[in-house]
């Protein structure tokens, strides 16, 4: 390399206890507190992911959704999934966004709509899932009071907490747009103008959310009635768009056993939305990856052409409900595409398989959200949750309740012409990228937990953080620190951390790549975070250096 590149380093204790890993400390604590007193990890992850929207809200809170992934300690095939993703209003469809050109997509969502009416304002909103997902996970699996396991996030919100160094980029880096609604600016802006301050020579400026402290006092004291008043807030905030009164009514989270995917003598454990991980993992398990060195020029391209094939099936093939479409038609797509991979060259003959060409309409990429946040959770019985949330965008379509939490952008993440998978429709619910996972031992024993944040990026991190890991006996630190790639719109991406012989050798092989570091700032090929558990019941976690994810132990 002829200049200097960012390079990070993190360290996390193995423990015996209780494990949580979470975007932010504070948000890993509240976790913690929750395994302490007796909660399990279901308990935890809720805790965790609404003490999150608090002290991370461009990222999650209750205005968005998720996808949860929780397996019992010693029988895997039990595993159960809670997709909770806000979906498109009743009066969704097709052509209900005027288009201002061609739409293009981008790391979060689709542009060229007329006034980016998808994107930002309340036109861009669905129909949240978070508190009633939570309160349904809380119902079949929790074993803490509910009002515990609020506890910690409404702390935060009324006592506030000391803004830090991301949170304040972030608000600088979004101000004209947070400032086009008086509402969000007041709630998320200093004096409703400026960025709140991280600590530089003295203490940072301390962040307090009185509106959504209230919103959580009365969600701790009473559950679901409380839920019906968010939803009064979410339609009065969206006025002018979509949601009805409806819409918040007849939403339903979605309970399935978790999809198994066979990968090194493990299953797999995921949600059965129809992300890119399962078609991933099952090409990647027919590739000697394993054989190759972790940092090679011949088991990244590997990688490579096999991304390449499965996201180009994505654009074609996958949206809600598509899975149960797909998975028929093509029982042999991962040996084929497995198959056609040469280890010497990049190739480009797939393209005419019947899987690769359109089903009557031209390849739309797909989106996926960008600011979202995830949590892994092992408790001391062995149980293991993988969640991931999300509000789409940044700060999602920047209106702001009257109860203090920002609403999604969900609409954003639709193609918004008609003939795809993921065309917009109602009550239908966008391509999504998150990939909660919980991989079992041949035991049914939980053995690995992981996922990650970083919209187009996440399936991809994770599945390579998870192959480093069965590949190579590797700790989840250095498994989640080594050098990633992608594929993204036809475009190769690598990390700037590989050596330069690697480089050059994936260039030789014909792929054209384009060098991105994983900085502070960017999302570059994800936020992940994992946590194994070894053969003696020691649990270790592996935190993405360059951020603020952090784990904690009870």
């Amino acid at each position: 390399m002829t200049t200097s590149i960012w390079s990070f380093a993190k360290r996390a204790e193995p423990t015996r206890s209780g494990l949580v890993t979470a975007r932010h400390p504070l948000a890993a604590a509240a976790g913690r507190e929750l395994l302490r007193a007796g909660g399990n990890a279901v308990d935890a992850a809720i805790a965790t992911i609404l003490a999150t929207g608090v002290v991370h809200p461009f990222a999650t809170g209750l205005g968005g959704g998720g996808l949860l992934t929780v397996c019992g300690p010693d029988d895997g095939a039990a595993s159960q999934t809670l997709d909770y993703r806000a979906e498109a209003p009743a009066a969704a469809s097709p052509t209900c966004f005027e288009l201002a050109g061609e739409p293009s997509v981008g790391l979060l969502g689709w542009a060229g709509v007329a006034g980016r009416a998808n994107e930002i304002g309340p036109r861009s909103v669905g129909v949240p899932g978070t508190v009633t997902g939570l309160l349904a996970a809380h119902d079949r699996f929790g074993r803490a009071p509910w009002s515990d396991i609020v506890g910690p996030a409404l702390v935060l919100a009324r006592s506030g907490f000391e803004t830090d160094w991301y949170a304040a980029m972030m608000q600088a880096s979004h101000l004209e747009e947070l400032g086009r609604y008086a509402p969000t600016a007041r709630a998320f802006l200093r004096d409703g103008r400026f960025p709140y301050r991280p600590a530089m020579v003295g203490d940072g400026d301390r962040f307090r959310q009185p509106a959504l402290a209230a919103t959580l006092a009365d969600l701790a004291a009473h559950g679901p009635d409380a839920g019906l008043r968010v939803g009064e807030s979410i339609v009065t905030a969206a006025d002018g768009g979509l949601i009805t009164a409806d819409d918040i009514r007849d939403y339903q989270p979605r309970w399935g056993a978790a999809v198994p995917v066979p990968f090194r003598q493990r299953q797999v454990y995921g949600p059965a939305h129809g992300g890119l991980y399962e078609l991933l993992l099952r090409v990647l398990d027919l590739l000697p990856t394993a054989e190759l060195p972790p940092v090679s020029t011949g088991r990244l391209h590997l990688v490579i052409e096999a991304l390449r094939r499965c996201r180009h099936f994505e654009s074609l093939h996958l949206g809600d409900g598509a899975a149960e479409a797909w998975r028929p038609a093509y029982p042999g797509l991962a040996a084929e595409m497995a198959a056609g991979i040469r280890v010497d060259a990049r190739t480009d003959d797939w393209r005419d398989a019947e899987w690769a060409r359109p089903p009557g309409a031209e390849p739309r990429p797909v989106a996926g959200p960008g600011r979202t946040a995830h949590v892994c959770v092992v408790d001391a019985a062995g149980t293991a949750v993988s969640l991931t949330e999300t509000i789409l965008s940044s700060y999602g379509s920047m209106v702001t309740t009257s109860s203090g939490f920002l609403l999604n952008n969900a609409m954003f993440g639709f193609v918004p012409v008609a003939g795809t998978p993921n065309s917009v429709r109602a009550r239908a619910r966008a391509h999504s990228n998150m990939s909660p996972l919980v991989a079992c031992d041949g035991k049914g024993r939980p053995s690995m937990v992981v996922g990650a944040s970083g919209g187009m990026w996440i399936s991809s991190a994770v599945c390579q953080v998870l192959t480093a890991l069965c590949d190579f006996g590797l700790s989840p630190q250095d498994a989640v620190d080594l050098p990633r790639v992608d594929v993204q719109h036809g475009r190769t991406f690598v990390d700037a951390n590989c050596p330069d012989e690697v480089v050059a050798g994936l260039t030789a092989l014909g792929h054209d790549i384009l060098l991105r570091e994983r900085s502070l700032s960017a999302t570059n090929f994800g936020n992940v975070s994992a946590i194994a558990v070894d053969e003696s019941g020691v649990r270790r976690a592996g935190l993405e250096p360059g951020a603020l994810t952090a784990s904690a132990a009870a």
